[in-house]
């Protein structure tokens, strides 16, 4: 695998290098273009293992490799697509459908919401699109708005599978505490078994975010924040969002409910009710 970023005119496969785009953890995204339909792709390259001790790089090849098993299997239009994926010795990556516009963090923050006639429409794509993957026996176990595009034209698509368990009805296929604390359901947090609650759970707090523009467990993220998750109430969120119908105020709060059993057993039944507020 590689540790650098690729120059601009590398040659990966069927495809040309443009830029990068986007660095995380464990891998780095570039633009490139596809040389036999012109047709533009997001390229993840895994990154080196000499970023990791053995027991992370372990950890980031197997999460790595359970995205790139995904590629071809979810084809749904609020999900970016994954083309294709190459896991070798020496480079690994996936070819995904590129979405240019911006990930929802930047309508979550004070005096960049979005305008609320937007909201509800937007989670409910996200809501069926997520039942869909559960449909086909994934759960995505790292829903958070940086995983959730918004692109230019308005359209929501759901990235970033990584953590994602596969036949969750059947197996664990990765186990552990994966996904981002301050979005994970409690149940996730103390490693029990995940079901579609779990997802569910995640969606609610973005729900609540995109309408607060604050995340209802304040902290940054780490001890404090599971701490509060796990035995404290969220702020409340008629506080932050004063002008909010009790009907949606009810979709968010049974969403986050602490106990699974008493959230929406599916995301599509979150899905209904969110189209309920709308009408």
């Amino acid at each position: 695998m590689t540790a650098e970023p690729f120059l601009a005119g590398h040659q990966l496969g069927d495809y040309t290098v443009l830029r990068l785009i986007a660095r995380g953890s464990s891998a780095r995204v570039h633009l490139a273009e596809d040389r036999r339909t012109g047709e533009q792709v997001a390229i993840k390259i895994a990154d080196g293992d000499e970023r990791w001790n053995e027991a992370e790089g372990e950890r980031f090849r197997r999460l790595f490799a359970n995205e790139a098993s995904l590629a071809g299997k979810l084809v749904h239009p609020n999900i970016a697509r994954m083309y294709s994926a190459v896991l070798g010795e020496e480079l690994s990556y996936i070819v995904m459908e590129y979405v240019p516009g911006r990930d929802l963090r930047h309508y979550c923050q004070p005096g960049q919401l979005m305008p609320r006639e937007q909201v509800i429409p937007l989670l409910f794509k996200c809501a069926r699109a997520v039942d869909y993957a559960h449909g086909c026996g994934i759960l995505h176990r790292d829903l958070k708005p940086a995983n959730v595009l918004l692109s230019e034209q308005g359209e929501v698509k759901i990235i970033d599978f990584g953590a994602a368990q596969i036949s969750w009805a059947t197996q664990t296929q990765l186990g552990g505490f994966l996904g981002s604390p301050a979005y994970m359901a409690p149940e996730q947090l103390l490693e029990r078994a995940p079901s579609p609650a779990t997802d569910v759970y995640a969606l609610g707090v973005i729900l609540y975010e995109l309408f607060a523009g604050a995340h209802p467990f304040p902290g940054d993220g780490g001890p404090g924040t599971v701490h509060r998750i796990l035995h404290e109430e969220p702020v409340p969120l008629a506080t932050q969002a004063a002008d909010l119908s009790p009907a949606l105020l009810s979709v968010v709060a049974r969403a986050m409910a602490r106990d699974p059993a008493a959230r929406y057993p599916n995301c599509f039944s979150l899905a209904q009710d969110l189209l309920a507020c709308a009408r």
